[in-house]
């Protein structure tokens, strides 16, 4: 059984993959298990991943490449990842990005030292040229990291969270849109760990790519966007609501909704749209006031939503 596994969705990152496949490859932890899912990319992703790994005979026993039956999206890759993973720990890699050398390593060993169900490390947030490092976390008491990720003081990246693959086996609600799935299973996997470490180490690298979707101004992207992170949040809101944390993380989602709300902010001079942004959500409209999470300006322009569209027949 290896130590650590890895799982890496494959989709139109030709340009990318090279980097990120050699820096996994060139880890200093041995006993890895690499998974890369290719979700039917239709550039040369798969050909130079397999070029890459002839360079590291040690690692070709060590890599599967399986490809979807079909092209799935993120979060459906990922669930046939961490369902074939059969590491003591699980971690997500995106192929754009990239992982200093002795990343893995450098957690695995916290996480035995520990005894630890999850280790976070720091990022650092990058173009390619410019670096901005992020901490990965600001407490390691279970109930303040929940509410840190929820009020976004603390990234719910996968890629930076090496979790336990028994975590894993508990009762999960697993995301089948893209926009926020990762969202989705950090805010249910961490609930059920009982011990979580930090590595104050900036290990990961995440790629700020100017031409992925996420960027795109398009009213149709915007819009897909939003219902997807909806979706995501109501499984989160869904999954609290059952647990014993329900009234301590009721603000925190009160905010990831409101955030949520925003990603339609640019197109709110559709009629459609702002019908749209009225319709989600609306048992928050009247807590936004009395969140102190949410500063003084976005209130106001929360306000003045309403007053500048609303009514609309």
């Amino acid at each position: 059984m290896p130590k650590v596994s890895i799982i890496i969705p494959v989709f139109g990152v030709e340009k990318y993959i090279e980097r990120c496949a050699r820096s996994l490859f060139e880890q200093t932890l041995e006993d890895i298990e690499y998974i890369f899912i290719d979700d039917c990319t239709q550039d040369n992703s798969i050909m130079i991943l397999k070029k890459v790994v002839e360079e590291y005979p040690l690692r070709i026993e060590q890599t599967q490449i399986i490809k979807m039956p079909e092209n799935s999206g993120l979060a459906r890759v990922r669930r046939t990842g961490i369902q074939l993973a059969s590491g003591d720990y699980i971690i997500h890699c995106d192929s754009d990005d990239w992982v200093a050398i002795d990343m893995y390593s450098a957690m695995f060993k916290l996480a035995v030292e520990e005894d630890s169900d999850l280790v976070v490390c720091d990022y650092y947030t990058t173009d390619g040229t410019d670096e901005k490092r992020s901490l990965g976390l600001f407490s390691t008491d279970k109930e303040q990291a929940i509410l840190n990720m929820l009020f976004q003081k603390n990234s719910w990246s996968l890629c930076n969270k090496l979790f336990k693959r028994s975590v894993y086996n508990n009762k999960i609600i697993y995301p089948q849109d893209n926009m926020g799935e990762d969202m989705a299973l950090t805010m249910q996997l961490i609930f059920y760990c009982d011990k979580i470490s930090y590595l104050a180490n900036a290990l990961y690298f995440y790629y700020q790519n100017p031409s992925s979707i996420t960027k795109s101004g398009l009213s149709e992207n915007f819009m897909n966007r939003f219902i997807q992170a909806c979706r995501n949040t109501k499984i989160v809101d869904t999954f609290y609501e059952k647990t014993i944390l329900k009234s301590k993380v009721e603000k925190g989602l009160l905010y990831v909704k409101f955030k949520q709300r925003n990603l339609l902010l640019p197109i709110m001079n559709d009629k459609e749209c702002f019908k749209k942004w009225l319709m989600a959500f609306p048992e928050i409209n009247l807590k936004v006031f009395f969140c102190n999470n949410i500063t003084l300006k976005e209130k106001l322009k929360f306000l003045l939503t309403f007053l500048r569209l609303y009514p609309i027949n």
